[in-house]
């Protein structure tokens, strides 16, 4: 962001939250989304941190540890349980993906 816009902005009578809300978020707004995508899917994906007996309660990903036992596992049911849990991350992706390849495409601008 060049240095002129943020010191023009109080100068055209712009409070400090209108530059924060008009002119950097939205200017931004490619490089936070695509920082959101990856730790939403680390978030997601992490199972261990977070055990809780209550099997009503259970995160769906904590979920997929159960299909596997020690002596066997049920493949078919793991398989279509390990889709439906994915399946939040990726249709974020997907309404995302013009936002997430904008933001990493940002930094290889020639400038």
């Amino acid at each position: 962001m060049p240095i002129s816009i943020i010191e023009a902005a109080p100068l055209d009578g712009a409070s400090d939250w209108r530059l924060l809300w008009r002119i950097l978020v939205p200017t931004s707004r490619p490089a936070l989304l695509t920082m959101a995508m990856p730790v939403l899917m680390w978030t997601w994906n992490e199972f261990l941190l977070v055990v809780i007996t209550d099997g009503n309660k259970r995160a769906a990903p904590l979920g997929l540890a159960f299909f596997q036992s020690e002596h066997t596992t049920q493949y078919s049911l793991l398989a279509a349980a390990s889709i439906i849990v994915a399946l939040p991350v990726v249709a974020l992706y997907v309404f995302l993906q013009r936002h997430f390849v904008c933001g990493m495409l940002s930094g290889a601008v020639k400038g």
